[in-house]
């Protein structure tokens, strides 16, 4: 399976997100590593959103999966979605 869509990262930047969460009191130097990596994620998400809209004319596929792909890259993620 490879990372072809949003939700092939999903249970990923959740991971990361809950990581965060338990983090924040426990650890506020590791929660800050998290938020960073939550921080570029985000971004991430919305430009993937902006090219993979099909009524939008900046459409790139091949664009949309190097978002993807960096996103998996930042979150640990697998083509099956497991996480590291």
């Amino acid at each position: 399976m490879a990372i072809t869509t949003i939700c092939d990262v999903y249970c990923c930047i959740e991971t990361i997100n809950n990581k965060y969460i338990a983090a924040e009191c426990s650890n506020p130097k590791l929660a800050k590593e998290y938020l960073a990596i939550l921080d570029k994620v985000t971004v991430l998400i919305g430009l993937y959103g902006i090219v993979s809209n099909s009524n939008n004319p900046c459409e790139d596929a091949t664009q949309a999966t190097a978002y993807l792909t960096e996103i998996a890259t930042l979150t640990n993620c697998s083509e099956t979605c497991g996480c590291d």
